[in-house]
């Protein structure tokens, strides 16, 4: 698997570019994988054949390649439902139509621990930019036939995984140290409530990532390493580390590969 070769994106005429990604259509392949920190995609790239860079510009680095012969796209979104959304919004422009957030989160219920898995059915939107795109009722889903993908993916090692609802927020500091919060009794009630409710980890970008996507009819789903056991620190029991998250990028990689698989098949019914 070859390294991406660098250079910044100046192809073409300037006025085809998005404007915070600056890519065009035909820069990214139709399956992406989002993960949020801009030097991820560099690992990421190390899984994928013939990976080109084709733009780094500000929080977001898109790099393009193949995977056992799946053309994909790796995109930084930064932190947050914010840039999260604008790169949705310009990576579906540019051409895409399947994403898959793929990255690192704290876990709420007691039973999910650091180095664990979680993969996504919906997100609790507790942030902002979810709430400019659809009502609060409705609610931040996960593509079913990416759920069942990450799973079957998930399946194939040994590697422990959950399902089930995922916490989106705004403010990381808030949940991470509630006891230094303004709203300190509130934020501290959040998490029991949570916790009670059974959802499993709680991240910054799924819930807005989940909701662009299904306002704009293309698929999105998110896996998550837990690297954080905040509940179960709090109250001094000992956690296991956080293992790498080399695992979550294998799992998502091959879940494309069985999207991509399933569409292929579906086009020639």
């Amino acid at each position: 698997m070859s390294a991406p070769k660098a250079f910044y994106n100046q192809s073409g005429d300037p006025k085809e570019l998005v404007y915070h990604l600056k890519i065009k259509k035909g820069d990214i392949a139709p399956y992406v994988l989002l993960p949020g920190d801009p030097k991820r995609c560099a690992k990421i790239a190390e899984f994928l054949d013939d990976a080109q860079m084709i733009a780094d510009y500000r929080e977001y680095v898109t790099i393009t390649g193949t995977y056992k012969g799946v053309p994909i796209s790796v995109c930084s979104t930064g932190i947050g439902g914010p840039s999260a959304s604008i790169a949705v919004e310009e990576l579906i422009t540019c051409g895409a139509h399947t994403f898959i957030r793929v990255g690192t989160s704290g876990g709420l219920k007691l039973n999910v621990l650091p180095g664990q898995m979680v993969i996504a059915q919906a997100a609790v939107r507790d942030e902002g930019t979810a709430h400019q795109y659809m009502p609060p009722e409705v609610p931040a889903r996960a593509n079913y036939k990416i759920i069942k993908a990450l799973q079957l993916s998930a399946e194939k090692n040994t590697h422990p995984f959950h399902i089930g609802i995922v916490h989106s927020k705004d403010a990381f500091y808030t949940e991470l140290e509630p006891e230094n919060a303004f709203f300190r009794e509130r934020e501290e009630q959040k998490l029991h409530w949570y916790t009670k409710a059974g959802v499993l980890c709680s991240e910054m970008e799924a819930a807005a990532i989940f909701t662009v996507a299904m306002l704009r009819k293309v698929r999105a789903g998110g896996i998550f390493e837990v690297v954080e056991q905040p509940n179960l620190k709090r109250m001094n029991v000992p956690t296991p580390q956080a293992h790498s998250i080399e695992t979550v990028i294998q799992t998502a990689l091959d879940a494309l590969v069985i999207l991509a698989k399933e569409d292929e098949e579906a086009n020639h019914e």
